[in-house]
């Protein structure tokens, strides 16, 4: 339960998908230079050698949390910017999931007469996760697209795709393969040379950072420096890159605490908070009375976010009679939420417009409890309830 300062009440934020609190730690870091370490890291002098000696500490706590060599993260002013700029840098040789997030896709559909395109949508939910088969299949035996985009973990649905395997179906055709890592980094443990990418996105708002600072993993050596020049041009924005370097070393810390303590190698429990969370509204609203858009198999589904779905329920209306009930929740992703219509992601999960339009997404975050899972299952049940009631009495 959070009080905000400019909310004289208690509330419920369930949408950390959309964007998280920004740790304490990473505020404190951010402080000193906000007021006296104020210099410019493109500045000679001692107050910029001080602000750059910070940003490239920071890039090390970046490179740290993803397993990477720090020389090897570029920062940008936004995941969306970074993952625009890529798909953009290849042109119409790219390929991406009709799941990707709009940053991605939308670059793609526009380079659509170029060559550029997306994979066909799935038949249903449980056919949702992006595999190397899938890949395989799309690309058949040539070799003729420069990059494949496949996010790691969907932003709306906490689907979990093969990216490992992704990653071995595209180098297998020399194709490079980039990940939009921005729901999973932090959250659970990554390590980009294992999974062999070539990129790989992340973002600091996703993770109890400050907003409007990202970063890009280059996996090629010769092609590190032209990334540099052309994401971030002018001046770095130091305070959000310190901030975002701190939020790093934090999710670091937690994953290896969680793992050593109690053997979950995440920032949270989020099995046991999406199963208080279901039970809840299962009690409050009865059995088939709401459905998941997610498979059911193991592992193919990342529970921090769940995307529910209540038929004959309107979904901004849910989400906005929620907020007057004190619970924060989504109709989709962030960037898509307003546009007034289905979201993409479910449409390409074999879901129908209307189904989509009656999806919310529930998106925990590390400190969220099974007490404040409930708590909102329960809200969520009571105004799907006044919803349906209003639809029955027209």
């Amino acid at each position: 339960m959070i009080i905000h300062p400019y909310v004289h009440h208690p509330f419920l934020y369930m949408d950390s998908a959309s964007t998280t609190p920004v740790c304490h730690a990473a505020v404190e870091s951010m402080m000193q230079y906000l007021d006296t370490g104020y210099g410019n890291p493109n500045s000679v002098h001692a107050f910029g050698k001080e602000a750059k000696a910070a940003v490239e500490v920071a890039r090390h706590e970046v490179a740290d949390l993803i397993g990477a060599e720090p020389e090897h993260i570029v920062f940008g002013p936004s995941a969306t910017g970074i993952n625009r700029f890529l798909c953009g840098w290849f042109g119409g040789a790219v390929i991406a999931s009709n799941m990707e997030h709009s940053s991605v896709r939308t670059v793609v559909e526009k380079l659509h007469l170029f060559g550029a395109e997306i994979m066909p949508p799935k038949a249903s939910p449980e056919e949702a996760p992006v595999t190397k088969e899938d890949v395989d299949r799309f690309l058949g035996p040539g070799d003729g697209y420069d990059m494949v985009s496949v996010m790691m973990i969907n932003n709306e649905t906490g689907v979990v795709n093969d990216v490992k395997g992704i990653a071995e179906a595209c180098h297998t055709r020399k194709t490079l393969f980039h990940t939009d890592a921005t729901a999973a980094a932090g959250a659970v443990p990554i390590d980009v040379k294992d999974l062999d990418c070539d990129f790989m996105t992340i973002a600091s708002h996703k993770m109890y950072g400050p907003k409007g600072i990202a970063a890009l993993y280059v996996k090629s050596e010769t092609a590190i420096e032209d990334f540099k020049k052309k994401t971030y041009t002018g001046t770095p924005n130091v305070p959000a890159i310190v901030g975002f370097g701190t939020a790093c070393e934090q999710a670091a810390a937690r994953l290896e605490a969680q793992r050593r303590i109690l053997g979950v190698a995440t920032d949270n429990d989020y099995e046991r908070l999406a199963a208080s969370f279901l039970k809840a509204l299962e009690t409050e609203l009865g059995e088939g009375s709401f459905a998941l858009n997610a498979p059911k198999a193991d592992g193919k589904h990342f529970k921090k976010i769940l995307n529910v779905r209540f038929p004959g329920v309107d979904a901004e209306s849910l989400v906005l009679l929620c907020s007057e009930k004190g619970l924060m929740i989504s109709a989709g992703a962030a960037c898509e939420s307003n546009e007034q219509k289905p979201s993409q992601t479910l449409l390409a999960m074999g879901l129908t417009p209307e189904e989509a339009r009656s999806s919310v997404r529930v998106s925990f975050s590390r400190w969220t409890t099974s007490g404040e899972a409930w708590e909102s299952a329960a809200i969520l049940a009571e105004c799907v309830r006044t919803l349906k009631g209003i639809g029955s009495a027209v």
